[in-house]
């Protein structure tokens, strides 16, 4: 299964629920602007302020309402914010160190309301 067929079931396992999602490590925004173009209450964090400039420039050249936040995702523990769904299309890879591993899945725990969806595609090279 190739990348985009892989991103393609993951989505459309998030897409039928209206309800908050988070998009940790969104990056320029792409696939938070594809839950907004669905209606979804999305928020897309990154700590790359020119990454999330250029988000906020799509979002409102699309007239999508989503929101973006520079924010790293290894203090989600530290956040008083929840979210029904996660998603993290590539960001957990990028932790080599085991430890950072477990304090980002913390993270994604602490934000992700009961009972709600993780969903992580981690890309294979």
């Amino acid at each position: 299964m190739g990348y985009r067929q892989a991103q393609g079931t993951v989505y459309r396992g998030c897409r039928s629920d209206r309800r908050s999602l988070l998009d940790a490590g969104c990056g320029t925004g792409d696939t938070t602007l594809y839950f907004a173009n669905l209606g979804r209450k999305v928020t897309g964090i990154d700590f790359v302020e020119e990454a999330i400039r250029r988000a906020q420039a799509k979002a409102a050249e699309r007239g999508l309402s989503a929101e973006f936040l520079v924010k790293d995702a290894m203090t989600l523990v530290e956040w008083d914010r929840s979210f029904m769904s996660v998603i993290d299309s590539g960001l957990f890879h990028v932790y080599e160190d085991h430890n950072d591993q477990e304090r980002y899945v913390r993270g994604l725990a602490h934000v992700l309301m009961p009972g709600g969806p993780a969903l992580s595609l981690r890309v294979q090279r």
